[in-house]
């Protein structure tokens, strides 16, 4: 089927944007775009008076296949693969019905996120498209190495990244810190890890969440920086020299922090994982504080990134389900609220539409064919029922969904 879009306010997802705009689809492209065009009589006419209409969105931080907390990471016996290859076929048909045409997942156990990229692909079920990192590299008992692949050291990092892509990864996923103020990988391995990835054409995203890993990881040359609440001016500087991306998931950490623990649960929790790692009484006190300090610099901490230039995309670190595995979880259309969460932290509506799709899209090499509205194009399109450069929280309001040139949503 071919499609002409007419009237639309079109936001191109690189800066501009157009009254009055008809934008052609056939054989899943965007064939012709611009104002007055003819339509051609086999072509079926939408008109989007009063509406936007812009790229699909991409979350470049998700993890599909994994049930959150720490029932679901320990307990695998009740919470088997089968069943979560359900819920992460449910999680990218939802993504993709919320206008997220694009899911980068960071991680998961069992294949499941390839093998679910792939029955995508083939048409076998509906859902977002996936670029999958297949299983996160770790050191041996660093950050979630309930669910990961524990490597140290140059032969056996090079051994898990290889296995990685031969079983289909698109790129890899390490972590570096999670909320202490040292890193678990050395800067040798680091640069073990970034040069192989590189040398095969892979891109490297780095799960740190605190200095001094996050400037070790960009100078190592990470492709993309996840998380990272507590960078420091440096580090922001050479990501903005070096061109590194910064995934910095607000949505998440907020709702982590803010709205689903007490600050005294929250507390336990962190002290409970200094404990596993043998920091007790006044040192374990300290590095609490340390992390309260990150998190209340976090909004400082974007804008200055914001001020010096780097590259800030979307991703939601979703989905986390209070009551751990019982729920879907984090919303998978949440990376609206995470472009909305932009703008409260400084960055203009245009800025957080791109960071949400052509921006996110060159992240991943892939701004060539995603990200934007422009002839010969992937027809990866939402339509907005409002006009977010007015009013930023309209990006909710998303009535049709159109990924690879066919309706997903048809309001």
């Amino acid at each position: 089927m071919s499609y002409a879009f007419t009237n639309a306010f079109m936001i191109d997802g690189m800066g501009e944007s157009q009254p009055d705009t008809t934008v052609l689809i056939k054989d899943g492209r965007i064939e012709k775009v611009g104002s007055g065009l003819p339509i051609p009589k086999d072509y079926q006419e939408i008109d989007l008076k009063g509406k936007t209409l812009m790229p699909g969105l991409i979350d470049l931080h998700i993890h599909v296949g994994i049930l959150s907390g720490p029932e679901a990471w320990m307990d695998k016996a009740h919470f088997p693969s089968g069943r979560k290859a359900l819920v992460a076929a449910a999680r990218a048909k939802a993504a993709l019905l919320g206008g997220v045409t694009t899911l980068r997942d960071v991680g998961a156990e069992d294949g499941i996120a390839l093998a679910l990229k792939e029955a995508i692909e083939l048409g076998q079920v509906p859902g977002s498209r996936i670029v999958a990192a297949g299983s996160v590299i770790v050191m041996t008992g660093g950050h979630a190495y309930q669910l990961a692949w524990e490597a140290d050291g140059p032969e056996e990092l090079l051994r898990a990244i290889r296995q990685n892509l031969k079983d289909g990864a698109d790129l890899i996923k390490i972590c570096q810190s999670e909320g202490l103020p040292f890193p678990e990988y050395t800067m040798e391995e680091l640069k073990v890890i970034v040069d192989e990835c590189h040398m095969r054409g892979k891109k490297v995203a780095v799960h740190v969440e605190t200095e001094p890993g996050m400037g070790m990881a960009v100078e190592a040359g990470a492709d993309t920086i996840e998380h990272g609440f507590y960078p420091s001016d440096e580090t922001l500087a050479m990501m903005a020299e070096k061109g590194t991306y910064w995934v910095p998931t607000i949505t998440i950490n907020r709702r982590m922090r803010q709205e689903e623990h007490t600050e005294e649960s929250y507390v336990a929790a962190i002290r409970q994982a200094f404990k596993q790692k043998g920091l007790i009484g006044s040192e374990a006190e300290r590095k609490l504080d340390y992390l309260r300090e990150c998190f209340t610099a976090f909004p400082e901490r974007f804008a200055k990134g914001l001020e010096l230039g780097v590259k800030i995309v979307t991703g939601t670190d979703g989905p986390r389900a209070k009551g751990y595995a019982g729920e879907l979880g984090v919303p998978m259309d949440s990376v609206r609220n995470e472009i909305i969460k932009f703008v409260d932290w400084g960055m203009d509506p245009m800025q957080a539409l791109m960071a949400g799709t052509s921006l996110a899209a060159e992240a991943m090499d892939m701004g060539d064919r995603l990200g934007s509205i422009q002839e010969g194009m992937t027809a990866d399109l939402i339509v907005i029922d409002g006009n977010p450069l007015e009013d930023i929280e309209s990006i909710e309001e998303v009535v049709m969904v159109m990924k690879e040139g066919c309706f997903a949503k048809k309001g």
